[in-house]
């Protein structure tokens, strides 16, 4: 059962370990895509094991009917080739580690055990926090993401490598296309982050099959 949750730094659902579960234990942060909101990757949450911690977090700025993490800069091209507004972005993973410091505070968590699962803006924001935090964080799941230019440089980079990454890619995405994706594991693996990397026949969405994938490998570092 998600419980709702408006309190500072940031509104979230969550879903706390079974009751068998004793002592701290594992947790995920889910983060939406633009125009969605917490209860978008709800479906997903409910496939992960049962003695986790789960948090769905909203994003702080209104956009559409729902929330984006952060304002784009498409002066590149076209959204496919947009780029983060690196204000409104580098608030937003200020306000996620905080959120992190603050959920770590409240709840049980195994604080060796926590990783971040974003979909689109959500995925490209769990990146960079993982670059910019990564004291806090120890995996990323990013579906249909890509790195943003601002963490292009080895030394940011360099902070990540004891963080591990699932990235995943639609072979059909217009929206973030899959070369975006590819990139950026390239890049990460360049400098000794440890990137598993698969594509999937599907636009900017998930299958059945990245999620199972997504939820194996999850188990994996859990």
């Amino acid at each position: 059962m998600f419980s709702m949750s408006s309190e500072v730094p940031l509104a979230y659902r969550s879903r706390s370990p079974s009751s068998s579960v004793n002592g701290s234990a594992p947790a995920v942060i889910f983060l939406h895509g633009r125009g969605a909101d917490e209860t978008d990757l709800l479906p997903i949450a409910k496939q992960l094991p049962d003695y986790m911690h789960i948090f769905s977090v909203r994003g702080p700025i209104d956009f559409e009917d729902g929330y984006a993490w952060y304002n784009l800069s498409v002066d590149q091209g076209g959204l496919h080739n947009s780029q983060p507004d690196t204000d409104s972005f580098r608030t937003s993973s200020y306000r996620l580690a905080k959120f992190i410091d603050y959920i770590s505070s409240k709840y049980p968590i195994d604080s060796s055990k926590i990783g971040l699962f974003g979909f689109s803006q959500g995925g490209t924001l769990a990146i960079g926090t993982a670059i910019e935090a990564p004291d806090r964080v120890n995996w990323v799941v990013a579906l249909n993401s890509y790195l943003p230019d601002v963490h292009q440089s080895v030394s940011k980079l360099a902070n990540a490598r004891s963080v591990s990454m699932f990235l995943a890619a639609g072979e059909l995405d217009v929206v973030i296309p899959e070369e975006r994706t590819e990139r950026a594991s390239n890049r990460l693996r360049d400098v000794g982050v440890d990137v598993t990397y698969k594509t999937y026949t599907v636009g900017h969405g998930a299958t059945d099959a990245e999620i199972q994938d997504t939820v194996r490998w999850i188990q994996q570092q859990v």
